[in-house]
């Protein structure tokens, strides 16, 4: 009933020669780098990265709109990539990778954003999130996990990490298919800047620079 009223089907395939011009359009606005698929874990499960320093705009459906494409193509690039794995069947779960990097206040999303995001990826993606990592949280972000936390369930709660301490980035490096194919940010030694227009041409369940 969610993906109806939201027009999830008809916005995955915006970018199709048939695709609706209004989403098409959204997406093209909306996409500078702050969310999109790179890379994946050792299990197959695509990364989302968001970059919340990146956000340009406040409106709330737009913002919606283009996270809510963009955890359908990680799930869509998930499916792809393993089903040539020996683990069996196509999975459907992702990992998320939360980029701190250069964020402030004077960049923050409205919090009514923060919260939407939250709504959408506990109550209509419970089970497609696999991990979540959150790279150099600032204290506003770990004072607003400690009001939220208790409010989570406590499988959503697990999967989320915080990559904090001496050798923050060994749980995620534990985890990914390879180090090399990390951002930079992550520690990894993937150097090609993201590119908009070439993320957009790329086939629905095709991450960034594979």
């Amino acid at each position: 009933e969610w993906r109806k009223t939201f027009e999830t089907d008809v916005l995955v395939k915006a970018l199709a020669e048939d695709g609706d011009g209004k989403y098409k359009e959204l997406m093209e606005r909306e996409c500078n780098g702050k969310v999109y698929v790179r890379g994946y874990d050792n299990q197959g499960h695509a990364i989302l990265y968001m970059r919340p320093a990146l956000e340009q705009t406040n409106n709330e459906a737009d913002n919606m709109k283009h996270l809510v494409w963009n955890l359908e193509k990680a799930a869509a690039c998930t499916a792809r990539k393993s089903k040539g794995m020996e683990s069996g069947a196509p999975k459907e779960k992702i990992c998320m990778i939360q980029d701190y990097t250069g964020f402030s206040l004077s960049n923050a999303p409205p919090m009514s954003v923060t919260k939407l995001t939250i709504e959408i990826l506990q109550n209509h993606y419970p089970e497609r999130l696999y991990r979540a990592y959150v790279l150099n949280p600032p204290f506003v972000f770990k004072a607003f996990w400690a009001l939220v936390k208790p409010f989570l369930d406590p499988v959503t709660k697990a999967k989320v990490v915080l990559l904090t301490g001496s050798n923050p980035l060994k749980a995620l490096h534990d985890d990914v298919e390879s180090v090399e194919k990390l951002e930079a940010c992550a520690g990894g030694g993937a150097s090609k800047d993201f590119d908009a227009k070439e993320y957009l041409k790329l086939p629905f369940d095709v991450s960034f620079d594979e």
